[in-house]
């Protein structure tokens, strides 16, 4: 598998836009995170995030990490929020 390794800046608005087509296209991207680089995909479809499992080697039975801007984008994943937790 081919893969086209690109760094980009945060602040590059057209590189940045170039990496939500990759992401809308199905590819992961590496992201910083305050500890560690992580895989990130576009989660609008289950084989998306496939290709996390796959590239990790990760038992498709252990959770991913879901990132959402608010709350109510739980329900575009037929998601429940429980406030006890």
């Amino acid at each position: 598998m081919a893969l086209n390794t690109q760094i980009v800046q945060a602040n590059d608005i057209l590189a940045i836009e170039g990496c939500i087509e990759v992401l809308k296209s199905g590819w992961p991207i590496v992201m910083p995170t305050e500890t560690v680089y992580g895989l990130a995909c576009s989660a609008e479809a289950p084989h998306y995030c496939e290709k996390i499992y796959e590239l990790k080697g990760r038992d498709q039975k252990k959770p991913i990490t879901l990132m959402i801007a608010e709350l109510s984008d739980l329900a575009k994943f037929k998601l429940k929020y429980n406030p006890k937790l």
